[in-house]
């Protein structure tokens, strides 16, 4: 899913200058790459997931984000948490399109 799709998921509006790139797994902060989503529920994995590859970075409203860098991967939503388990779920259940259907002869 696009980093804009992402935001409808999670129920965040973002300007047209957000991240750009595509979003395939969720990742803990250490094991991201550019094609994940991460979380921070506070200042400190803020600063990691800030730090990492990560393509998206949901982060929790009362993270104070005052000294944090401007940085087009943060979504700033209610409940990061929350916000991780339904970005999992869609992404989930996008992974079941495309494929070789069980029928299909190969060779």
């Amino acid at each position: 899913m696009t980093f804009a799709e992402l935001a409808v998921v999670v129920g965040v509006e973002i300007a047209a200058a957000g991240a750009s790139g595509a979003v395939v797994r969720v990742a803990s902060i250490e094991d991201a790459t550019a094609d994940a989503v991460v979380f921070a529920v506070d200042a400190k994995a803020l600063a990691a997931a800030l730090a990492s590859r990560a393509g998206a970075i949901l982060v929790s409203a009362k993270v104070l984000v005052e000294e944090a860098p401007a940085d087009a991967r943060v979504l700033t939503v209610r409940d990061a948490r929350y916000a991780f388990a339904l970005a999992g779920r869609a992404l989930k259940a996008g992974a079941g399109t495309g494929g070789v259907h069980t029928s299909a002869v190969i060779g």
